[in-house]
């Protein structure tokens, strides 16, 4: 704040005095009234970095070429968001001819999708059992310790043994057909799916309607295949769309 004072040489001492005083006063109502707003200001440009640490966090978090893996839940600890698994390592026995395990961590943040494989719901953290065999995907990059962590990218519980389960897909690339109802996805694996007008599309953990043109390069999606007989590799009837 800047004031002007302007200073009369012909007042007498006590109005000297008592405007002197006056300038004290004002003077120190003035630093208090900037201390309180820088106050106010550092306090809120605080909560704006902790909320573009947040948007950061979570932007940041997803990778597009997620690692998959197949193994038993070994521990959870829902406070922390990780999870340990036993996961299936192919032909690295010791013999060199059976499978062994590896355990990893798979660290988890609010939002990272865990789904039922015969409903298509979401499961939360607190709701997984020791024991259970799940499909789950990490993310590129893991420790060197032991053992080894990663990001939980997604998590597929309840897997059938008479059906196919979903498979966790992130969209690559997508080709429509000349009406724009059949569409050819490629995951992050260069997996291909085929879906149409039929397949049954819906969100996870919303209530918005969603469409298969809903789908673009990046979508993170479940994908059931088709247990038909009669069904191409790589047909879907139910997909699952994260929401972005």
């Amino acid at each position: 704040m800047k004031r002007k004072i302007v200073l009369v040489a012909t007042c007498a001492s006590l109005a000297l005095m008592t405007a002197a005083c006056g300038n004290k006063a004002d003077t120190n109502k003035t630093e208090a009234e900037t201390t309180v707003e820088a106050s106010v200001e550092s306090e809120a440009d605080d909560e704006t970095d902790e909320a573009l640490d947040a948007d950061t966090e979570a932007s940041d978090y997803y990778t597009k070429t997620p690692v998959q893996s197949f193994g038993t839940i070994e521990s959870v600890d829902a406070e922390t968001g990780s999870i340990s698994v036993n996961t299936i390592v192919k032909g690295e026995a010791e013999d060199g001819s059976e499978d062994s395990t590896e355990e990893i961590i798979f660290n988890s943040i609010a939002g990272v999708p865990i789904i039922d494989a015969a409903t298509g719901l979401p499961v939360e953290l607190d709701e997984l059992e020791s024991g259970s065999n799940v499909f789950v995907w990490g993310g590129d990059a893991m420790t060197m310790s032991l053992p080894a962590q990663t990001n939980l990218q997604a998590m597929i519980v309840n897997i059938p043994a008479d059906a196919p389960a979903p498979t966790y897909v992130v969209v690559k690339g997508l080709e429509w057909s000349k009406d724009d109802t059949d569409v050819t996805i490629t995951d992050q694996d260069g997996n291909v799916w085929h879906a149409d007008s039929a397949a049954h599309v819906s969100p996870y953990t919303t209530k918005q309607i969603v469409r298969l043109e809903d789908i673009t390069s990046g979508s993170r999606l479940f994908v059931w295949p088709s247990s038909e007989p009669d069904a191409s590799e790589g047909d879907v009837t139910k997909i699952v769309l994260m929401n972005e």
